[in-house]
C-alpha cells in the first residue's frame, strides 16, 4: 500500500488541500537512529518532481532541454511520434489523413519524463502505396537527427530503448503509455527503438491474409466485407491486398476486444482503460496487419493475443531498427 505521503499526490491532481498528516510518510526518529527521510531520499526527491505530480511532460526544443535536466541524469531514450488523424471531407465520401512529426521520450533517474520535439514540419502517410516507404526514409531521417541534435545537446551518446522494455517497467509506463491521447484525435505515440508505428513490411512474410478474398476462401474474413478504400469507419487507412492490411476475423475480434478488470492481467500492460479496445493504435487505425506495427512485439507478449500468421523461428527480443530502403 502507498504511504500517505504518496497518496497525496493524488489529493493535489484532484485539486483537494492535503491536511498536514498526509505527509507522515517519512517518520521522523530522534537520536542516532536515521529517519526515513535520510534513508529514502531518492524516493522523496523522485515522487516530489514536478513532472511526477502533475503528470504533465513538458515539450522541449533541444536547446531547452540542458535547462531542465543534468545529462547524467537520464536513464531512458526512446523514439516516438506526434500523431494528428484527420477526417477529411470528399465528394462522396471522407478519407483519413494521418500526419506524424518525430519526437524524443526521455527519463530521468527520478521517474520525470520529458519530451523533446522540434516544430513546425510534419510527415503526411501517403495514399499512394508507392511512396510509402520514402515517407517511412524521410521519417526516419527526421527522427535520427533529432536523436543526434538531442545527444548533442546533452553531450551525451543515449541509444533509444526498445518498445518492449518500457512496457516491462510499471511505474514508468504508468506515467507515459504507449499510446496518450491529448487532444481530440491528437496523440502521443511511443515507438521505442523504431522511429514510426508503421513498419516497411511484415515481419512474417507471404501472409495470405492481407487480402479479404484469400481469407473468404479460408472462410476466416472480416465480416463486414473487403474494405476497398481508405476509410475512417472503420478506421483503415490500408485496403484489401495491401500487405499493411488484415482482414482475418479473428485477430479484427481481438483487437477490438474489451480490456476489463477480470482479464487486465491476461492482457499484459496496456495504454487503454477498462472499455477501450486491446489493440494499442485502434483508436486511429483498426485493420492495420500486426506483423507491420511496432506494437507488435509487445502485443503477441500478451496471454489473450495469437496471430494466424507464425515466425519460422523466434524473434530476437529488442532488435533494433534497420534503414528503410527505397526499392
Amino acid at each position: 500500500m502507498a504511504s500517505p505521503f504518496f497518496r497525496s499526490r493524488r489529493r493535489f491532481r484532484q485539486g483537494a488541500s492535503p491536511e498536514a498528516e498526509s505527509y507522515s510518510g517519512f517518520p521522523y526518529r530522534s537520536g542516532s537512529e536515521q529517519s526515513d527521510i535520510e534513508i529514502r531520499y531518492t524516493e522523496l526527491f523522485r515522487h516530489l518532481e514536478y513532472g511526477i505530480v502533475s503528470r504533465e511532460m513538458p515539450g522541449l526544443t533541444p536547446g531547452e532541454l540542458p535547462f531542465h535536466v543534468a545529462r547524467d541524469a537520464i536513464d531512458r531514450i526512446m523514439h516516438g511520434l506526434r500523431l494528428r488523424y484527420i477526417e477529411q471531407p470528399g465528394i462522396y465520401q471522407p478519407s483519413p489523413v494521418i500526419k506524424v512529426a518525430p519526437v524524443i521520450f526521455l527519463r530521468s533517474r527520478y521517474g520525470t519524463w520529458l519530451r523533446v520535439e522540434t516544430p513546425p514540419g510534419d510527415y503526411e502517410v501517403p495514399h499512394e502505396l508507392g511512396r510509402l516507404l520514402q515517407h517511412l526514409a524521410k521519417v526516419q531521417k527526421a527522427a535520427t537527427d533529432l536523436l543526434c541534435q538531442t545527444n548533442n545537446a546533452l553531450g551525451t551518446h543515449l541509444q533509444p530503448a526498445p518498445l518492449a522494455k518500457h512496457y516491462e517497467n510499471e511505474e514508468s509506463f504508468d506515467l507515459v503509455r504507449g499510446i496518450v491521447e491529448c487532444g481530440e484525435d491528437e496523440f502521443l505515440v511511443v515507438t521505442g527503438d523504431k522511429t514510426h508505428y508503421l513498419l516497411p513490411e511484415p515481419s512474417v512474410p507471404q501472409c495470405p491474409h492481407h487480402d479479404w478474398g484469400q481469407s473468404n476462401t479460408a472462410g476466416v474474413a472480416c465480416h463486414s466485407g473487403p474494405i476497398m478504400g481508405r476509410s475512417i469507419e472503420p478506421r483503415a487507412f490500408f485496403i484489401s491486398s495491401e500487405v499493411h492490411h488484415c482482414a482475418h476475423r479473428d485477430v479484427a475480434a481481438a483487437k477490438a476486444s474489451q480490456i476489463t478488470a477480470e482479464n487486465r492481467m491476461r492482457c499484459g500492460a496496456r495504454s487503454g482503460q477498462d472499455g477501450q479496445a486491446f489493440c494499442e493504435i485502434w483508436r486511429f487505425e483498426s485493420h492495420l496487419c500486426c506483423r507491420t506495427c511496432a506494437f507488435e512485439e509487445v502485443c503477441t507478449k500478451a496471454e489473450v493475443f495469437r496471430l494466424p500468421c507464425q515466425h519460422s523461428k523466434p524473434k530476437e527480443a529488442g532488435s533494433s531498427q534497420k534503414p528503410v530502403r527505397l526499392h
